[in-house]
């Protein structure tokens, strides 16, 4: 068993707590902006497939017979999965950098880390060059050109991720998991972008929506893309 200290974390096999996020399949399509089928496939056949077989914890717990969910740190790692799979890197080699990291970092969440880059065909962590390559070998590698995968990810002191925003940072939706149990909001409220975008197409215009909400007319307009675009 790998993980017997994990006092910040979900320890394994307990559902998450409130504060943490709670996050059903059709949740994380949503915020990744991913078909429902694509994120039920990865969350059954990585996440709570082979993830969890290689470190021996649990990621997802039961809703129901049919529904089953994952908490804030999990959804990161299903989105560095598919941003590192559009940077062309290899579904094994996301597997064995996951599973090095996890043991390097000791936490089942290692992709929720800031030190993870990619060059499209390699996985690398570490802050300084020469970089790490993440896998079984943790071979030294210089490379000038490496791309972060943290786009859309806000990490804290500790370069953990904390923060999500699903239609860029320049945005003001954020997914927090100690707002509105991670659901997306707009930054500094619990306004959820739905009930912006209910007023807006119940013909209310920015600029009173705005007014009645005490926002501004960008948070507005970026609550109102993202829930038009879901």
């Amino acid at each position: 068993m790998l993980f017997q200290k994990m006092t910040t974390l979900t320890t394994n096999y307990e559902k998450p707590k409130i504060g943490e996020g709670v996050y059903a399949v059709s949740d994380i399509a949503k915020i990744l902006r991913l078909p429902y089928s694509k994120v039920k496939y990865t969350m059954e056949t990585y996440l709570k497939g082979k993830f969890s077989a290689d470190i021996d914890y649990k990621y997802a717990f039961e809703m129901d017979d049919k529904f089953y969910a994952v908490n804030f740190y999990a959804l990161i790692e299903i989105s560095v999965f598919y941003l590192l799979q559009d940077k062309n890197v290899k579904s094994k080699k996301i597997m064995e950098a996951h599973t090095t990291l996890a043991k390097v970092y000791d936490t089942p969440y290692p992709f929720i880390k800031k030190a993870v880059y990619t060059d499209g065909g390699q996985i690398f962590f570490g802050d300084d060059s020469p970089m790490i390559v993440a896998d079984k070998s943790l071979q030294l590698a210089f490379h000038q050109f490496l791309e972060p995968y943290c786009a859309k990810i806000k990490f804290d002191k500790s370069d953990l991720a904390t923060k999500y925003y699903p239609i860029g940072k320049d945005k003001h939706v954020v997914v927090k998991p100690e707002n509105q149990f991670g659901q997306p909001v707009i930054e500094g409220t619990n306004i959820i972008p739905e009930v912006i975008y209910d007023l807006y197409s119940g013909g209310d215009s920015i600029n009173l929506i705005a007014s009645l909400y005490d926002l501004s007319i960008e948070q507005i307009s970026d609550a109102i893309e993202y829930a038009k675009a879901a």
